[in-house]
């Protein structure tokens, strides 16, 4: 098996954030959350999730492993997941736990989004950020990381370092590649919680978020609900020094009723 690794760069010197070498910060990222969770960006705070608590036990497996032979102390671990799919049914569906819950889609400038952590002090020496994409393996290829033997060949490198650790975090099985998904790592020498809320000044929503999207499965009176509450904290927000991005807000027409194909011989 093939040497895990990314090459990571420095994202802007004197800060503590790093990216891979093949994430683009200038490409747009979207990510799939409730209602409940797109409150938290409306009062400047940002949950990154311990991925110990997902569902998928291939997703935590590498947050549980063992890396005392290593010489490696694990750092406490956050992650949030973003997709380059813009209108994707099946995030749609992922992303709402029950039926009466509300879905949002939310399309970021991600070099923002990071600066704007930088700008309301969230991080201090302590805590390391992270971004990349995701890579795939197949499920065996994922359960064999690290052994060694004359059928295994080590995937991980020694002396293991944090970007080394990372990498794992970045690996996802190929039943997954779909996605297309991207992650931001955060990690921090703080006791492990189950989730991290990084703050920002709220105003600075307006410099990182280009669009929101509301579920398609919404009727009209529930998307101007939430239009209307949206677009009265936008105009709340005092204008970021360096942009902002005008409010847009949309439904997703992706069940929208479609006029009948004509087939012609």
């Amino acid at each position: 098996m093939a040497e895990i690794k990314n090459n990571w760069q420095v994202i802007e010197d004197g800060l503590p954030a790093m990216k891979s070498e093949s994430f683009n910060l200038s490409r747009t990222y979207y990510r799939y959350m409730s209602e409940e969770a797109f409150d938290y960006i409306m009062k400047g705070s940002f949950k990154f999730n311990n991925p110990a608590n997902w569902w998928d036990p291939f997703e935590s497996l590498m947050v549980k492993g063992d890396y005392s032979a290593l010489g490696y102390e694990q750092p406490a671990t956050y992650v949030a997941c973003f997709s380059r799919l813009a209108n994707s049914e099946a995030h749609w569906k992922m992303y709402k736990r029950t039926l009466r819950e509300t879905c949002i889609r939310v399309e970021f400038d991600m070099k923002n989004f990071i600066g704007a952590f930088y700008w309301g002090k969230a991080f201090n020496s302590q805590p390391h950020l992270y971004i990349g994409d995701v890579s795939y393996l197949d499920g065996r290829s994922i359960l064999t990381i690290g052994k060694t033997s004359k059928y295994h060949k080590q995937a991980v490198p020694f002396p293991f370092k944090e970007k080394d650790y990372v990498d794992l975090l970045l690996l996802k099985r190929k039943s997954f590649k779909w996605e297309e998904e991207a992650r931001i790592v955060v990690l921090s020498d703080e006791p492990q919680m189950d989730a991290l809320y990084l703050s920002f000044d709220p105003s600075m929503a307006k410099s990182f978020i280009k669009s929101i999207q509301i579920e398609p499965n919404k009727n009209d009176y529930s998307y101007k609900r939430l239009y209307k509450k949206y677009k009265e904290w936008w105009d709340s927000l005092d204008d970021p020094l360096f942009y902002s991005y005008p409010f847009y807000c949309t439904k997703s027409s992706l069940y929208d009723e479609r006029e009948p194909i004509v087939f012609k011989k």
